[in-house]
């Protein structure tokens, strides 16, 4: 994690945060891609790097798991969002208050 992941989401990653009104997304290559609106969101971008730390502890199974997670419990009920959730919220001082306190994005 060690060089700046976070980019402006353009082109297709701007399309598809917008299309599944996402705010930003963690790439299979290892950026992180945030819409502008998103991008100074200290919570959200501690959120997407946990994302990194489950894929590199996970990754043959990542992307199948995150996505059956969301197909069985949905976005917000799903473990690895979840986790995500408190990793952010802990890294930056926000106790449980994650998504209710930094919304979507604060």
């Amino acid at each position: 994690m060690g060089r700046n992941r976070f980019r402006k989401a353009t082109g297709f990653a701007r399309w598809l945060l917008c299309y599944f009104g996402f705010d930003a997304v963690t790439w299979p290559d290892g950026n992180i891609y945030l819409l502008e609106k998103a991008f100074s969101s200290r919570w959200l971008r501690r959120h997407e790097l946990a994302h990194l730390m489950q894929w590199r502890r996970h990754p043959w199974s990542f992307w199948f798991r995150i996505y059956w997670q969301y197909a069985t419990a949905g976005h917000d009920q799903a473990p690895l969002e979840i986790e995500a959730d408190a990793y952010a919220s802990a890294a930056i001082g926000y106790g449980t208050a994650w998504r209710t306190f930094a919304g979507k994005v604060g």
